[in-house]
């Protein structure tokens, strides 16, 4: 591998992991980037999830050490039905969808996202015990120790049967492509159940940062190919840019987070678009 190769796979996941770690949509870099590099659609798709299990478990424990934390109440209801059917859709990916197919499939998705990204949410639900605002250092180190939970303020969420409905087609399509994945779950916490943005990204990270690496076996176990050297230098750039998405996040809150949202889903639509065009 070249320097120009080396250069273009960290430099794709340093933005990429950014963007990942505050709304989604990262991957539509890191996949033209692992082609570029010499992979074919299929081995750039099973690779891209090295890089994704990576930058979003360090995307996670940023959000968690921040004072934004899930209780496994929360957290199960909504992966259990995201994992089971993320291996349905991985093995639809590797047997029956070109990447042409995908494309097109993803540029129609990522218009409708760019329409509902404009949707105004429901009201923030107020939570006691994680805060709707990043906490301030002197709070974080005051509640040093001592056990947050998520389900405060997102009773409306945990059980509920269009929840976990919603989240299962996430976790099919996040198997299938993953590209837009923590976009969608953005878009149905904070437009369908008025979940901040803030704790939005977390629970988006711990979600898929679960469920990657069933994926990621699976994948092997059907005989993709995954690079591994291409997959950890690309996770070398999304780890950092990970760390650096929660971190500004988690400092500077809902109207950041707002924003790269709309950046994030308007970015995927143009260059999706340009790509099957």
């Amino acid at each position: 591998m070249d320097l120009l190769t080396l250069t273009v796979l960290v430099g794709a996941g340093l933005v990429a992991g950014y963007i990942n770690a505050t709304a989604g949509a990262g991957s539509l870099l890191t996949l033209p980037a692992l082609i570029f590099s010499g992979l074919d659609a299929s081995a750039a798709n099973a690779t891209n999830r090295v890089a994704v299990l990576i930058q979003l478990t360090v995307a996670w424990w940023t959000y968690h050490q921040g004072g934004v934390r899930l209780d496994r109440r929360v957290g199960w209801t909504l992966v259990a039905p995201a994992l089971v059917a993320s291996l349905g859709g991985a093995w639809v990916a590797a047997q029956w969808f070109t990447h042409r197919q995908l494309q097109g499939s993803i540029v129609i998705a990522m218009c409708v996202f760019a329409v509902l990204s404009l949707v105004p949410s429901k009201p923030a639900t107020t939570a006691k015990s994680i805060p709707s605002s990043p906490p301030s250092s002197n709070t974080r180190r005051q509640r040093a120790g001592t056990p947050e939970s998520s389900h405060v303020g997102l009773d409306h969420v945990v059980g509920k049967p269009a929840v976990m409905l919603l989240f299962a087609a996430i976790g099919a399509y996040a198997g299938f492509l993953q590209a837009g994945a923590g976009v969608l779950i953005l878009l149905t916490l904070s437009r369908g159940f008025g979940v901040p943005l803030v704790i939005g990204n977390a629970i988006k990270v711990a979600v898929l940062a679960v469920l990657t690496l069933p994926v990621l076996l699976a994948f092997l176990y059907w005989g993709e190919q995954v690079d591994w050297f291409r997959g950890l230098v690309l996770a070398f750039g999304t780890t950092v840019g990970a760390r650096l998405g929660a971190l500004h996040t988690l400092s500077k809150g809902e109207s950041f987070a707002r924003t790269m949202l709309l950046f994030s889903v308007g970015l995927a639509a143009v260059k999706l678009a340009w790509d099957l065009w």
